[in-house]
């Protein structure tokens, strides 16, 4: 039972150590600070700027997060205008189909939620909801990252060894008790006609178990 268990941790560590081979799919443009605290306890694998440049390679991200957005980068982003840095970045995004995140609490108007004119406070507030229309999503840090998983395996796991790992049905959903998720652990899911999977925290998917979600549209919720 101890071997098996062994194997297990090993197989799952060598699974993460390719993971941490593939490059990051999200970039982090701004003063980073806590937005990289919360990316770093979800394990989500990032690369920081402190500015975007238009030499900036951005074809290979998926998710695009701007934190501590000014307020005339917010105007010019809003009306479309290329006048910041910022701007650039959110027209190129969405030219390119990248998925872009504005960290709501560090937008600059909200430091002075207290004094702020109320008509001030709702002309910056229709300037949110113009770059929403655009497809920006403008969320806390901690949203984004929800948001960003949202299409990960989202199944409840607890560290159990090979014979303990079984599929646990409910009316609703499954949860797998594997450290490892694979495909065919998801195919036996499917079988039992269920499409909600449950998994832990620190479970591992392997790629081919990834692909094999998307294409049978698995509901995966990860605790």
């Amino acid at each position: 039972m101890n071997d098996i268990s062994a194997l297990v941790e090993k197989i799952a560590q060598e699974v993460l150590k390719r993971i941490e081979l593939n490059p990051p799919k999200t970039l982090l443009i701004g003063p980073g600070g806590f937005m990289e605290e919360v990316l770093k306890k979800s394990a989500i694998c990032y690369a920081y700027h402190s500015d975007y440049s238009e030499d900036m390679d951005i074809e290979d991200y998926n998710f695009i997060i701007i934190q501590g957005m000014s307020n005339f980068q917010l105007v010019t982003s809003s009306l479309l205008v290329p006048g910041t840095n910022i701007s650039k970045l959110i027209l190129r995004a969405g030219l390119t189909g990248k998925k872009v995140y504005v960290e709501s609490d560090s937008i600059e108007y909200k430091r002075y939620e207290d004094t702020i004119d109320k008509g001030l406070k709702e002309k910056f507030e229709s300037y949110e909801k113009s770059i929403a229309q655009y497809g920006v999503k403008i969320l806390k840090a901690q949203s984004i990252v929800d948001d960003i998983q949202a299409p990960e395996v989202n199944i409840s796991v607890r560290d159990e060894t090979a014979s303990q790992q079984q599929v646990h049905q409910s009316t609703e959903c499954c949860t797998l008790s594997k450290r490892l998720i694979t495909e065919q652990d998801l195919r036996k899911v499917i079988q039992q006609g269920k499409k909600t999977v449950r998994i832990g925290k620190n479970s591992l998917i392997t790629p081919l178990a990834k692909d094999y979600i998307k294409i049978n549209n698995i509901c995966l919720i990860k605790e």
